[in-house]
């Protein structure tokens, strides 16, 4: 498991704290123990190559909104006949998605009996390192999150199509467009739009400045990729030191940007520091002084 989260948190530049893994088998199971999923399903599904496991129809899932049984469900997410594997994802990711709606929509979290059938479904087919406190704890947050607070990101559409098929030796892999291990793309999108809670509700502007405006744009674009609100870049002489500075002009009331970007940058000055020939822009918390 610690292999997993490592592996992810590497990709994504998020940190992963527990993870959870369902096989095929449970995946079914938990479909008809919740009395089946609906999905909106955009275009006819047709796989000659499973039609034997769907009556030899090749039809597995004709267009519009279907109930699925585990059965179906699992033949809809398993399906590799479409415009890519990315299709398949996706499809995939609309199962879990409903799932999650029937189980948060229906009495299954507060009826014992269903609760214990359901988690019994999974058995031996269901592996996670969460520990039934922590399980139990993740519900108490979760339970009142609707559908509509949970966003979900690809990355393979439109302007943020950031991986690409390709293979290692025999083996076909999906790797980053930029190149193998080659993640900033992908955690900058990322960040920018799964921004951290505490980042996010603090919501300080921060400014930079630097000898010239092309090397603060750079470094603004850095920030904006993690998740960061800019207020600007300014070009203005700096402090001659080798390393950024920090400079706070919150007055405490943004600690856990503070913290964040002092972990970035390792270092923080008194407002006083700021250059003289610089006037930040309105709305402006913290301000980062660049040599180069």
């Amino acid at each position: 498991f610690s292999s997993v989260d490592t592996a992810v948190s590497q990709v994504m530049g998020v940190r992963i704290d527990y993870n959870v893994l369902v096989n095929f088998q449970g995946f079914e199971k938990a479909i008809d123990t919740v009395g089946g999923v609906t999905v909106d399903v955009k275009e006819p599904l047709v796989d000659a190559t499973m039609a034997w496991e769907n009556g030899n129809n090749p039809v597995l899932m004709p267009a519009g909104v279907q109930t699925m049984d585990g059965k179906k469900a699992l033949l809809y997410a398993r399906s590799r006949h479409s415009s890519s594997d990315f299709a398949r994802s996706e499809r995939q990711r609309q199962i879990i998605m409903a799932l999650k709606e029937k189980v948060l929509t229906t009495d299954i979290l507060s009826n014992p009996i269903k609760l214990v059938s359901l988690s019994q479904s999974f058995g031996d087919t269901f592996y996670s390192d969460l520990s039934t406190d922590a399980a139990q704890r993740l519900f108490m947050i979760t339970k009142d999150i609707g559908g509509d607070q949970i966003k979900s990101l690809d990355l393979v559409t439109g302007d943020h199509s950031l991986v690409m098929t390709d293979h290692v030796g025999d083996i076909s892999v999906v790797r980053p467009k930029l190149g193998f291990e080659m993640y900033s793309d992908i955690q900058a999108y990322i960040a920018q739009n799964l921004r951290d809670g505490f980042i996010l509700r603090e919501n300080a502007g921060v400014a930079v400045v630097a000898p010239t405006e092309e090397n603060a744009k750079q470094e603004l674009t850095v920030l904006k990729g993690l998740g960061y609100t800019t207020t600007g870049a300014l070009k203005g002489n700096t402090t001659g030191s080798a390393q950024a500075v920090l400079i706070d002009l919150s007055s405490g009331h943004s600690p856990y940007t503070l913290h964040y970007l002092e972990n970035h940058y390792g270092k923080a000055r008194p407002a006083s520091a700021i250059p003289s020939n610089v006037i930040v822009p309105t709305g402006t918390q913290f301000v980062i002084l660049l040599e180069t």
